[in-house]
């Protein structure tokens, strides 16, 4: 998993990467976009809830994402911003855990369903 300094960077980079009324749709509150970027990393810290961390990270697309859509089509604008953050984080976890996987060989973003340019070390 990327440190926080890195899910921060890259959100705020792909958030001003993003066409105006997307970027707009999921801005519209900043400090819940922030949390976002932080995605189950909070529970980590503590002995009782960082299975659930775990299990946050390792199935938040079938745990997680049905909510993030829903909140991201029809959710308030504290809803979108802080969907638009989390599932940022969790793409960037899963290219790092995809490279971390082949061992630092080459990855292309469409490898984790995504069409964008992003430089991972």
């Amino acid at each position: 998993m990327a440190d926080h300094n890195a899910h921060t960077y890259f959100g705020l980079r792909v958030l001003e990467q993003l066409p105006a009324d997307l970027r707009t749709h999921v801005s519209g509150d900043m400090p819940a976009f922030h949390l976002g970027l932080y995605g189950p990393d909070p529970l980590i810290f503590s002995l009782l809830t960082k299975h659930i961390s775990d299990r946050l990270h390792k199935n938040w697309r079938t745990e997680s994402l049905p909510g993030l859509s829903k909140a991201l089509q029809k959710g308030s604008a504290t809803a979108r911003s802080f969907a638009g953050g989390y599932v940022l984080h969790q793409l960037l976890d899963d290219m790092k855990e995809t490279l971390a996987a082949a061992e630092g060989a080459g990855l292309a973003a469409p490898q984790v369903g995504v069409l964008r340019r992003v430089f991972i070390m």
